[in-house]
Order: structure tokens, then C-alpha cells, then sequence
């Protein structure tokens, strides 16, 4: 039989079959009857929810069996949004009960039929999911909820148990069988299912490490065998304790931090490796996934692609140690998710591996099924994982291993990997013909390691401005978006050199980086003949390419010897910028406020007076707009915090927010306010080699009247209040 509906007369249908009320028209009666009306509320409201509950069932769940000619036992829907040929269901089984899904407008739906047995499976993956992303962002941020919802006393009490645990990822951690034989574990690897073949035993007489291949796009199989009992590993390898590396960041987050070490995760570090595997107890094995995120971006379905040539540090650590190798592979792991297509050399893979040197991570492009539906999602495709543990290679302890020894046990450890997998392949649903490929990029590296070394001290020695990389149009269109504006009071002479202090700091310094380390606000144009330096931290130019981009932007590290370089050189005409005000004074960017940290700041004179550069005050009137930033007042909880987080991190941590990219209200763009940067009149400097504090102490009291000067003289002109007075503290 065939049954034709459409959702109109679906409801009708539906309204029809439920159980009687008072009647009612329309939706806009139900709304008016709902202050006179009390029980009778209720049961339209469930009327209406029982009603949807039965539409959705008719379209996405299992219909019944039905007698007819057609070849396939089920019933056929047509939707009227569908050409007029019946979608016909999918029909599958699962422990011998039937089960089909629905397809409705292109999305195939999860059947809500399914049993327990079927359902907890779903369940086990989902914990995967929230383990591995909300809650590494939950961990992340509460903290920070704590702090805000002055319960900063439980904050205080794991603080000291963080104090007091910081070293156990780097020391074993504490691993706990019962969390690990957790019911959910099971079906987490049931799910796939994820099994777990041995090849042979291992000895609990030795130590092994155990590396693991592919990646894939999460390592599904590394975490069910090695992190859990979900597959039994307990029987498997009898006397064997297992610890898995992972990634330093992942003990960061409170809550899933103590969950990951009580699954025996650890640092994937050489101090914890070595650790475990020189302790004087036997039987422990250390398991590394050796491509890391490099590999990740080639698991593609039907590909077997291995980074694993450049990879040696696991087996220095290996003979080190003594501890035998043992190679293991997971058929399966890289079918479970589907990539984006991203072939070396094309424009994806350009930009995943800039993420990977510029962030230490890799960005793969993918999907997999949703709760409800299979089409997309982040969960896993429901599809068969076969890890098979390959025999263990003895390994002699060498305490300082050649290279010459390295590479051979490397070549010994590749070749019983490709072995292993030749032998295995087909068993497992692999063609005869596909074979393992090994890739490395480490010549890459090498070529950015020369340059590196090469051009490691031009932040020191004035950078590399480039007016071209100044001029690039989307720096217009960055000043354009506020607007920020540059307006001098007057000239700079080519003839001498500068040091301007720019104020206020604000949250990011927006004003300094639009201003002077760009063309967008036409610095060419107004200061003809002046070459701009931005001071920056030395960090900023540790990532790989960010680096020499700040540098073509005329960025310099903001070390006494890199501003004396600048100022110091025989040609005239050149400007380092500084914020002098630094990370502590972005504490107080509050909108509204001009507090500056000034007082005890007296470096950038000394340099003045030293290379006789013209002092130059620098006012951006609504800096501090742009952002909100919570309330932070001095000698309070959360102002000690930070300042405790300055002296401890050298970094200060305003809690702030901004707009986002599709709405106003939160987010980490900053809003959308002007910013006029007034450049005052230069102070005249005589250089002075050797100033006394009197001298530094008398010019830096001269900098902060005329900066105050500059202040009052523009401050209604740009929006602030005549009664506002510039706090300098």
C-alpha cells in the first residue's frame, strides 16, 4: 500500500485523532483563552505536542511491514515536496531486529525506533564527543564562572590542588582500572565497533612503546583499546599497564584534566615517556599515535598515508629507555569521517599547514553524522575499527644513542609496520593492491630553520619595513572600520629622530597598529620623510610567518638594545612607537575612563636622553571604547587576580568582550567607534650618554605636562566630557 499526505492535512488528521477538547480555532485563541483558562491550556498543549511528536514519527521513523508484490517488504511515502517516485527506506538489522530510516528532503533520519541495545551505542559516542570538545571549552571557562560568581573560594581550594598535582601528568598520573572498565567505555566501542587483535603476547617482564598508526582525524581506536576497557585490553594483555600521550594542553582544563589522567593519559613529553619507562617496575607501555596532527590531514577514506619518515623521536626515546617498540595498526580509523579534499599543493593544504606552524595545530575540514541524522555532523560514521598489535622489536638500552643507531632501528620499526600491514589488510577489508605510504615534509623545516637562524636578530636590528605590505588596502579598510583618524598639531622634521609614547594602551592598541604600523590613517602622506618602528613584545615573534609579516610591517621587539639600534643609526628621519603604558595599564580600559600608568614609567626617557630623540606625546581619544571590560577596581578579587596573573605570566588578562562577526552583543571584534589619534608638538632632547635619575626624573615631568597639555586641549573636540580629567597614576 502506498500513503500520500501533506502536512495540512496531516494536522487535520492529527487534531482529529487526539483526544477532545474545548474547541478552538486557531492558534490566536489558544493565546487569548491562555489567562482564562487553566486545565484546558494544559491539554491543548499536550494535544499540540503529541500531534507534532505523531507528524514526525509518520515522516522520519520505521513503518510497518505490509503485503504486496514489491520486492521490498515496507511501505512506501511520497512527500510533496519530492518528485512523484516513493522514497523507499533503507532497511537494516541489527541483532535480529528489523530496522529501517526515512529520508525527507534530501536528510536521512536516525530511526526512533531503535532499541536499547542500539540507542546506549549512540550514547557511548556522545560521551566521546562531550569528553573531547564541550567539555575541554567547559574546563576552559570555569574558572572564570567561578571568579564572576564570587564562588572564587572553590576556585582557591582546586588552585591549591592544581599546585599541588601540576607535576602528575609528567609523573604516570593515576591511572584508575574502575574509571576505565566504565560502562560507556563499552559502548563507545561498540558503537563502530572498535575491536582489538593480538598477534602475540606481551611479557609483563618488559616495557614497551607502543606506537600507533594512522592518526585519523580523532584516533577513535587509540582512545577505545589504550584510554579505556572497551575493548578488553585488561584481558588481552594481562599485567600490562597502559598510559597514552596526548597533548600538553589537554591538562588544562579543570575537570576533564582529572578525568584524562584517571584514564591513564599523560604528557606526550620525552621527561614524562622516560619517566614511566625507566621506572623500576616492568610491565608498562606508553602508547604515542606517532603521525600527529600532520597525519590528520590526510585521513581520507581509503587512504593510507603515514608521516612517519621524519618521525624518530620515539624511537631515540625507545632506545634510551630499552623499553621494545611495537608497532600497531587501526584498520578503519581513517573511513569513520569524511575530509574536505585537500591534495598537496593546493590552496586548502597551504592554509592547513600555515595553521599548523603558525598555531601547533592542524585544521582538518570534516564531517561525520548527527544525533539525529546521518547526513552531517561531528559524530562518527558508525563504521568497523581493527586494531591489530603487531610483535614486539627488542630493544637494547643505549643511554646515548647515534644517530646511526636511531636510523636503524627506525628502518627495522618501518618495515615490521609495513609487514604488519601487508598481512593484515585484506583480512580486513583493505584491496590487495593499496599499499602504505610514508610522508614527511621536514626539508620544509629545515629551510625555515636556515632562514631562521639566519634572520633571528632582525627584530633587534630595525626590522624590514615594507611600504608596500603598509599599503595593502585591507589596513584602510581596518582604520575605515571605526574610523581610526591621525591628526598632527604639527610637522616632523626628517632631521631628527623620535621616540613617541603613545596612550592610552586600551585592550588590544588598536590606534598604535592602525596609525603607525600601517598606511590606513596615510602616515606617508602627513609625516613625509619618517620612517615608524612599532615596539612589540619579543613573543610576538616567535610563531613562523606572523613573524616576518610584523617585521614587513615595521615591528621591532621592544628591548633597550633594539630601540637604541633604531635611534642610534647614522640616518635621521626614524620614529619608534612605543605604548608605554604596557599590559598594565589595558587593566583599566574601561570605556569612559583615562587612566594611565605614567608615574613609574621612566625607561622610554632614559632611552631619549641617551640617543637624543625627540620626545613625542601621542593621545587616541576612544581607545578605550571599543571593548567592554568587566569591572575590575583596584584591591579587588578579581584585580588581584590579575595582577597576580602579571607577575606570575608577564602577560596581563583583562576579562573583555566586544561584538561578533553576525551580531552586536558579544564576541571579540571590537565595536564599531571612532578613534582620533592626535600627534602633539615633539619635546627637543640633548643627547646625553650617561643621564642621572635628575635629569631622567626633570624630562619625564616636562613628557607629562605636555602630554596632560594635549589632553585638555582636544579632549571636547572628541567626545569627552569638559569636567574629565586625564588620571595619571
Amino acid at each position: 500500500m502506498e500513503l500520500e499526505f501533506d502536512l495540512r492535512s496531516s494536522f487535520a488528521l492529527l487534531f482529529d485523532r487526539a483526544m477532545p477538547v474545548p474547541k478552538v480555532r486557531n492558534f490566536h485563541q489558544i493565546i487569548e483563552r491562555n489567562h482564562k483558562v487553566g486545565f484546558c491550556d494544559l491539554l491543548v498543549s499536550c494535544r499540540l505536542l503529541r500531534s507534532l511528536l505523531y507528524l514526525v514519527r509518520l515522516i522520519s521513523i520505521s513503518r510497518e511491514p505490509c503485503e504486496n508484490s514489491s520486492p521490498h517488504p515496507y511501505c512506501t511515502i511520497k512527500h510533496p515536496l519530492s518528485s512523484s517516485t516513493p522514497v523507499e527506506p533503507e532497511h537494516r538489522t541489527f541483532h535480529g531486529v528489523s530496522l529501517t530510516r526515512a529520508t525527507m528532503l534530501g536528510v536521512d533520519f536516525s530511526p526512533m525506533t531503535e532499541p536499547w541495545s542500539q540507542r546506549k551505542l549512540d550514547l557511548g559516542v556522545l560521551y566521546h564527543f562531550i569528553l573531547t570538545y564541550p567539555l575541554a571549552i567547559f574546563g576552559f571557562i570555569l574558572p572564570f564562572i567561578l571568579l564572576f560568581t564570587f564562588q572564587w573560594h572553590i576556585l582557591l581550594i582546586y588552585g591549591i590542588w592544581y599546585y599541588y598535582d601540576m607535576d602528575s601528568p609528567k609523573r604516570g598520573g593515576y591511572t584508575s582500572e574502575w574509571v576505565q572498565r566504565w560502562t560507556v567505555h563499552k559502548w563507545f566501542a561498540d558503537y563502530f565497533p572498535i575491536k582489538l587483535h593480538k598477534t602475540v603476547d606481551l611479557s609483563p617482564s618488559h616495557n614497551y612503546l607502543i606506537g600507533c598508526h594512522p592518526h585519523g582525524i580523532i584516533s577513535m581506536a587509540v582512545f577505545a583499546n589504550f584510554a579505556t576497557n572497551g575493548t578488553e585490553k585488561y584481558l588481552k594483555f594481562p599485567g600490562i599497564r597502559f598510559n597514552v600521550c596526548t597533548l600538553t594542553s589537554n591538562f588544562k582544563m579543570m575537570i576533564r584534566r582529572e578525568l584524562l589522567l584517571l584514564m591513564g593519559l599523560i604528557d606526550a613529553s620525552k621527561e614524562s615517556i622516560e619517566y614511566i619507562l625507566n621506572s623500576p617496575e616492568t610491565g608498562r607501555a606508553v602508547v604515542i599515535v606517532v603521525g600527529g596532527a600532520e597525519e590528520a590531514l590526510d585521513a581520507h577514506p581509503g587512504f593510507h598515508i603515514l608521516t612517519l619518515r621524519s618521525r624518530k623521536g620515539f624511537i631515540k626515546e625507545a632506545l634510551k629507555t630499552g623499553a621494545h617498540l611495537v608497532p600497531v595498526y587501526s584498520f578503519g580509523e581513517n573511513e569513520i569521517f569524511e575530509q574536505v579534499e585537500n591534495p598537496k599543493g593546493s590552496l586548502v593544504r597551504r592554509f592547513q599547514s600555515w595553521m599548523k606552524r603558525f598555531g601547533g595545530f592542524s585544521l582538518p575540514f570534516f564531517h561525520g553524522r548527527g544525533i539525529f541524522q546521518l547526513n552531517f555532523g561531528y559524530l562518527p560514521y558508525r563504521k568497523p575499527i581493527d586494531t591489530v598489535v603487531g610483535i614486539p622489536i627488542p630493544v637494547e638500552k643505549v643511554e646515548k644513542p647515534t644517530q646511526e643507531q636511531i636510523d636503524e632501528l627506525h628502518e627495522v620499526y618501518v618495515q615490521k609496520l609495513n609487514e604488519l600491514f601487508e598481512e593484515h589488510k585484506q583480512r580486513f577489508g583493505v584491496p590487495a593492491q593499496t599499499k602504505l605510504l610514508f610522508t614527511f615534509q621536514w626539508h620544509i623545516l629545515l629551510l625555515y630553520g636556515i632562514w631562521y637562524y639566519y634572520d633571528r636578530n632582525s627584530p633587534k636590528r630595525g626590522g624590514y619595513t615594507s611600504e608596500w605590505v603598509q599599503r595593502w588596502t585591507i589596513h584602510k579598510w581596518f582604520a575605515d572600520y571605526f574610523p581610526v583618524k591621525l591628526h598632527k598639531t604639527t610637522d616632523l622634521s626628517p632631521s631628527h629622530n623620535y621616540l613617541i609614547g603613545c596612550h592610552p594602551h586600551g585592550i588590544i592598541s588598536m590606534a598604535a597598529f592602525a596609525n603607525f604600523a600601517t598606511n590606513g590613517t596615510e602616515k606617508y602622506l602627513k609625516f613625509p620623510g619618517i620612517r615608524f618602528h612599532v615596539c612589540t613584545l619579543t613573543s610576538n615573534f616567535k610563531p613562523m610567518i606572523r613573524r616576518e609579516l610584523l617585521l614587513l610591517m615595521g615591528a621591532i621587539d621592544a628591548s633597550r638594545e633594539s630601540i637604541e639600534y633604531v635611534l642610534n643609526g647614522p640616518e635621521t628621519g626614524r620614529a619608534v612607537v612605543l605604548v608605554v603604558g604596557g599590559a598594565e595599564e589595558a587593566l583599566d580600559a574601561h570605556p569612559g575612563h583615562h587612566i594611565l600608568t605614567l608615574r613609574s614609567r621612566k625607561g622610554f626617557v632614559r632611552e631619549a636622553l641617551k640617543t637624543g630623540a625627540y620626545l613625542v606625546p601621542v593621545y587616541s581619544f576612544g581607545e578605550n571604547e571599543v571593548f567592554e571590560q568587566v569591572e575590575n577596581p583596584k584591591g579587588s578579587m578579581l584585580r588581584q587576580f590579575q595582577s597576580w596573573m602579571k607577575r606570575f605570566g608577564g602577560f596581563s588578562l583583562p576579562f573583555f568582550h566586544g561584538r561578533g562577526i553576525f551580531q552586536l552583543n558579544f564576541g571579540y571584534l571590537p565595536y564599531r567607534k571612532p578613534i582620533d589619534t592626535v600627534v602633539g608638538v615633539p619635546i627637543p632632547v640633548q643627547k646625553i650618554e650617561n643621564p642621572t635619575q635628575e635629569q631622567i626624573n626633570e624630562l619625564h615631568e616636562v613628557y607629562v605636562e605636555k602630554l596632560n597639555e594635549l589632553f585638555e586641549e582636544h579632549k571636547q573636540r572628541y567626545g569627552v566630557p569638559a569636567e574629565t580629567k586625564l588620571v595619571i597614576q
